[in-house]
């Protein structure tokens, strides 16, 4: 199937990548990155082949106390009252774009909800950004007054507390951005529970390891960032950011264990900790210039740099102690140039992509490690339309590498083919084939690893490499504006060389290391549903049936289940109040070679708007204990099973109070290029 599948997606590259460039040359042709494909509109919502763009009634403009009130408006986005994050009804990731730069809530909270002019609503990202979210978001604004805008948000709870303090001036051509934030998760005396039990061989003896383990964790999180922009519309944009944010998280377990090497059984008592402190500053430089009514080149450098201090300590009362100390530097340039041709509403937009890594890991007592990585891409996308048929062809070619003698140098393309027929005003038919490709964090590459049983380690593994995706989904989609929206699919989604937790025998112990599993496949369907039965009532539901395939070798035998997630959220508003629940249900999803159980979000959330203050209250999981269970599939050779209740979110209560002022201009950008770089290089205890 794997070979088949590259040769397809081979022959649609060679096919494709002429026609491109002679689009490209043709006087008509369209080259931009914000894309203009089959355009039909049906109420208050304009479809296109690859997002829908929103408009919104004056009605709805005037209930919304800001921006991102507004944009929670649009069908299966919501305001997770949990993190105070605009979010879908399953979570997905979700990018912001204001005006085409990445952006945030609190950006999104700081524009008045009557300067939206149009939300574009990408269910299927541009090229430039699949590998960063799952959903994009681009709001379009009007000009506003010269002035100042600013947003204060704090939450005091039971298990964490959290405050962000944003302020912009506007004045001219130039823009002026500051924020500060803090997280707290506090040190309670409630401890999350959970049982387990392990069975495993070594050479001719049986072991079995019951336990009970207690688990808190805590820690302080601080950020901030500067902004300044500069520009003219039309001619050119310039802006330069600088962030940092600073992590210390804690985490204390105990263990009563029950141990019984080949049936002699005794009883031991288990202790960890790991203390992880984070320092992560963040430049980027954007700039942009028009050069002429239809082209545009724009280019983005961003540094990253992240010092981790890790210190970790395992021990067993009469069988072992084990102390991880850990001083991690990785440091990491991304960069990217885009140009862009575009008129009428063909696009077609074309560019490069360079991030490289470099990690210095000191581990006392075992010395120095470096790991050098690179991933370069360069990419090409073009869309248009004929009728009620359009289409838009994303084409990519990537090479992932990993420096030094265990390194590696893996060539991929990355295609996206999206179809779509538009049958009638309210009935639309789409199909998408795509590939992606999937690199390991810097230490499932590196050489440290920790103990965390006797003769049980964790440890990273020099020998993974990258893995690729294929997509193949049919999407259905039955609109009545305002009322009734229905999403469906049927999809067959299957990665070569899988990155997985692996369970690897070496000498008198066991190894839980990453390594890159021959297949895994998901078949099946999905389906969001929003009824809006009322103007102050608002049902959402997203659900999905999933069959999940993995196997580890090409002649080992395969593994399959079927997973059921749901996901509901239900909100209403009366005058000033307004009230959301929101609740995840779901079986148990297939992660490499465990069945894990689908960690829940269960709230109920009251909200009271006076003027331009905002106060609520929150309780997370009001009806029933966030429990789920995990246990490996039955090709591993390790049994492990677990039964977890996280005790220090049920019946949790929070408080929340935010006020905002609105009175500044939201100077016209259209920044299209971000990137970011998320892996830290912290090993995973």
């Amino acid at each position: 199937m794997i070979p088949r599948m590259k040769k397809f997606f081979t022959t649609i590259l060679l096919v494709f990548t002429p026609v491109l460039t002679l689009l490209a040359q043709q006087q008509d042709s369209v080259i931009t990155e914000i894309l203009s494909a089959s355009v039909i509109t049906e109420g208050n919502i304009t479809y296109k082949v690859d997002r829908t763009t929103h408009f919104f009634s004056p009605a709805e403009v005037k209930a919304a106390r800001d921006g991102r009130e507004l944009v929670a408006t649009i069908p299966n986005l919501l305001i997770d009252k949990q993190s105070n994050t605009l979010a879908t009804l399953a979570g997905k990731k979700i990018l912001i774009l204001i005006n085409g730069i990445k952006s945030t809530d609190t950006d999104l909270q700081l524009i008045p909800a009557s300067k939206i002019k149009k939300v574009d609503f990408y269910d299927v990202p541009p090229v430039q950004y699949m590998d960063m979210a799952d959903v994009v978001l681009n709001i379009i604004t009007s000009r506003l007054d010269t002035g100042w805008n600013g947003s204060v948000y704090t939450r005091v709870g039971q298990m964490y507390s959290h405050a962000d303090v944003a302020l912009s001036r506007v004045s001219g051509d130039n823009k002026l951005t500051v924020n500060v934030g803090s997280h707290f998760n506090h040190k309670r005396k409630v401890w999350d529970e959970e049982t387990g039990e392990f069975t495993y061989s070594l050479g001719e003896d049986e072991y079995q390891y019951e336990y009970f383990q207690k688990q808190r964790e805590w820690g302080n999180q601080y950020s901030g960032g500067v902004a300044w922009l500069n520009g003219k519309p039309g001619d050119y944009m310039f802006q330069v950011s600088a962030d940092f944010s600073f992590y210390n998280n804690k985490m204390e377990r105990n263990r009563d264990i029950d141990f019984a090497l080949n049936g002699l059984k005794g009883t031991r008592s288990g202790v960890a900790n790991n203390d992880v402190t984070t320092l992560k500053p963040t430049f980027d430089i954007y700039f942009e210039k028009t050069l002429s009514d239809v082209s545009t080149l724009m280019a983005d450098v961003t540094a990253t740099s992240y010092s981790n201090d890790q210190n970790a300590f395992t021990s067993e009362t009469g069988a072992f102690e084990d102390v991880l100390d850990l001083r991690t530097r990785k440091n990491s340039v991304i960069g990217e140039l885009v140009y862009s041709y575009a008129k009428e509403n063909r696009t077609f937009n074309a560019g490069y992509r360079g991030s490289f890594g470099f990690l210095r890991s000191d581990l006392a007592g075992s010395g120095v490690t470096n790991v050098r990585t690179g991933r370069q891409r360069l990419f090409g996308e073009y869309s248009s339309r004929h009728g009620s048929f359009s289409y838009r062809l994303s084409l990519g070619a990537e090479n992932n590498m990993k420096a030094g003698d265990d390194g590696f140098s893996r060539f991929a393309f990355s295609p996206t083919v999206l179809l779509s027929y538009r049958l009638n005003k309210r009935n639309m038919l789409r199909l998408r084939l795509d590939s992606e490709t999937s690199m390991p964090d810097i230490q499932q590459m590196s050489g440290n690893r920790i103990l965390i049983m006797e003769n049980f380690y964790r440890r990273g593994n020099a020998d993974v490499h990258n893995s690729t995706g294929y997509q193949t989904k049919l999407m259905y989609s039955y609109n009545i504006p305002r009322k009734f929206i229905v999403q469906a699919d049927a999809h067959y989604n299957h990665t070569a060389d899988l990155l997985y937790d692996a369970f690897a025998q070496d000498g008198n112990a066991w190894y839980l290391e990453t390594r890159n599993a021959h297949l895994y496949s998901e078949t099946g369907m999905n389906m969001i549903v929003n009824y809006l039965p009322w103007n102050w009532l608002r049902l959402g539901v997203d659900v999905s049936a999933d069959r999940q395939t993995i196997k580890e070798t090409a002649l080992g035998e395969a593994f399959s289940d079927w997973f059921f997630p749901v996901y509901l959220n239900v909100s209403a508003v009366w005058g000033d109040w307004s009230l959301s629940c929101r609740q995840t249900f779901g079986g148990k999803m297939l992660d490499g070679l465990y069945r894990k159980g689908l960690e829940k979000v269960s709230y109920l959330s009251l909200t009271y708007n006076w003027k331009n203050w905002q106060f609520g209250a929150q309780c997370l999981f009001p009806f029933y204990d966030d429990e789920y269970s995990n246990e490996t599939v039955s090709l591993t050779p390790v049994r492990h099973v677990t039964q977890t209740n996280l005790r220090t979110k049920n019946r949790e209560f929070g408080f929340t109070i935010s006020w905002f002022f609105q009175r500044g201009k939201e100077n016209y950008s259209a920044k299209s290029l971000e990137n970011s770089d998320f892996d830290s290089g912290v090993f995973r205890f």
